[in-house]
């Protein structure tokens, strides 16, 4: 028989939620090498069948950027049954609904598909237990706008339109350049989004909505609130014990937080720079070793609660911080965030709970469990499972080499003179997709962690998206330059 051997206990319990729940429906989901989700729906009746989990369905691999040639193109998509769930905002509709993630095999000979994202992660896994560690926890925190349209975004961003009040957050027009209102002025405006209580945030009901959905689909919340900016959200959750599982659980709570928005007449967005002069999506990653049930990342004895395997951790990060943000930040727009003044680390330096530098060290010194690093470069658009994978090979590779981090830098970075910086050896992330595309290529450990397969397919599809980028006209150039 052809297909791969599955857990028989877990289709029981697929099966067993499926008649509970009186599913219609079951969607197979899987990641493309850009992060972008795809899926296919096969009846709840298939799902009965022992065939569903042994050999699932085959796809055309040629027809999702990045994974197969067009001569070897078929792929099998087979769900893991481990990861069934009933989507909850299904239950009062007539197409009830459950998700499953899907792994991807390569026909013939049934071998795990390469260049699957999800592989990529499985692969890092290993890699922590191979370095000597039993896991590695991950607590992403994945920020993201909403708006009432596509349409409402793109107008809240053309500086030369009409006023419009965003409906959203804090009630706040944001303005259209006039005579004498500088762009500098414009960019001052201060995002006083943070924390924000009703009814001047009205993203409660909305956020209490997508917590509730995720809570019941196992994610372990810990808290929501309104961010910066004056659209802006985020839903944190608990650190999980693996990166296959964060980068799960990720795509899981960007297909919740889109469902649940158009619910409430809403659009999310992860896009990571959305408008203009308001704070950009990021996705901060706390990272931390354990062994022995230990977190291998505190010493209480040392000034900052780190031990010595944290410190070459997080040197394995600056080391190759600036060649991996074509995979943690992999997007034109991703540069619109990485500037100056925008809340996010564009110096590559890490700190005690200063957020100018690149990772921050969160003050958890009372319990050693909890102690972490943060980089905070990543942001919204990254594919999570390539991103997560990247960080954490990163750490192992500093770990191998013992990379020292350098001292900390506990002042305000972004207020110290090029000269400073320079006497204190502080190197800037690039400014440009086509820079980091640049950086990457001089790097041999993105090729190590993607695959030659991925990372050839990879960066051939960013290098097309930059190139397409440096070809096309925008607005802005027309508003500058048209009367020249």
């Amino acid at each position: 028989m052809t297909g791969v051997d599955f857990d028989r206990q877990a289709m029981k319990e697929a099966h067993r939620n499926l008649a509970e729940h009186d599913v219609e429906w079951v969607m197979g989901h899987f990641v493309d090498l850009l992060g972008f989700q795809r899926s296919f729906s096969s009846p709840a009746t298939e799902a009965l069948k022992e065939d569903f989990w042994r050999s699932g369905i085959s796809c055309d691999g040629s027809s999702v950027k990045g994974f197969a040639s067009i001569e070897h193109s078929d792929l099998n998509l087979v769900p893991d049954p481990s990861t069934l769930q009933f989507l909850p905002w299904t239950a009062n509709t007539d197409q009830r609904q459950a998700r499953v993630i899907v792994n991807l095999y390569s026909a013939g000979d049934w071998a795990p598909f390469e260049g699957a994202p999800r592989w990529i992660a499985q692969r890092a896994d290993q890699a922590v237990r191979e370095a000597g560690f039993e896991r590695v926890m991950l607590s992403p925190e994945l920020e993201f706008h909403l708006f009432k349209s596509m349409e409402e975004a793109v107008l809240n961003n053309d500086l030369w339109s009409p006023n419009i009040d965003t409906g959203l957050g804090i009630i706040r027009v944001l303005p259209h350049f006039v005579e004498g209102y500088s762009r500098a002025e414009y960019m001052e405006k201060p995002q006083s989004g943070y924390f924000r209580a009703p009814p001047v945030d009205r993203t409660d009901h909305y956020r209490n909505a997508l917590a509730r959905v995720l809570m019941e689909l196992g994610v372990p919340v810990k808290y929501h609130h309104h961010e910066n900016g004056s659209t802006q959200v985020e839903i944190e959750f608990r650190a999980v014990a693996s990166v296959k599982q964060a980068a799960d659980i990720s795509m899981l709570y960007k297909f919740a937080a889109r469902n649940i928005a158009q619910a409430h007449e809403l659009v999310a967005t992860f896009m990571p720079k959305p408008l203009f002069a308001d704070a950009g999506n990021g996705m901060h990653v706390h990272l931390s070793l354990f062994k022995n049930d230990q977190n291998a990342f505190a010493d209480p004895d040392d000034e900052y609660g780190l031990s010595q395997t944290a410190r070459y951790f997080m040197g394995g990060i600056l080391e190759h911080a600036g060649t991996m943000c074509a995979i943690t930040n992999p997007t034109i727009n991703s540069y619109r965030r990485l500037v100056l003044g925008a809340e996010a680390p564009v110096y590559v330096a890490w700190s005690a709970m200063n957020r100018s530098a690149l990772i921050r060290v969160p003050d958890h010194t009372e319990d050693p469990l909890t102690v972490n690093c943060e980089p905070r470069h990543p942001d919204t658009s990254a594919n999570p499972y390539l991103a997560f994978a990247m960080l954490v090979q990163a750490g192992l590779e500093g770990i191998r080499r013992k990379l020292e981090p350098g001292d900390p830098v506990n002042e305000n970075i972004y207020h110290l003179t090029t000269a400073r910086r320079k006497q204190l050896g502080i190197e800037s992330l690039p400014t440009s997709l086509g820079n980091a595309i640049e950086l990457m290529e001089s790097d041999d450990l993105p090729r190590q962690v993607l695959g030659s397969h991925s990372y050839d397919q990879y960066r051939e599809l960013k290098q097309k998206e930059w190139k397409d980028y440096c070809s096309y006209v925008s607005p802005w150039e027309h508003y500058r330059y048209f009367d020249i």
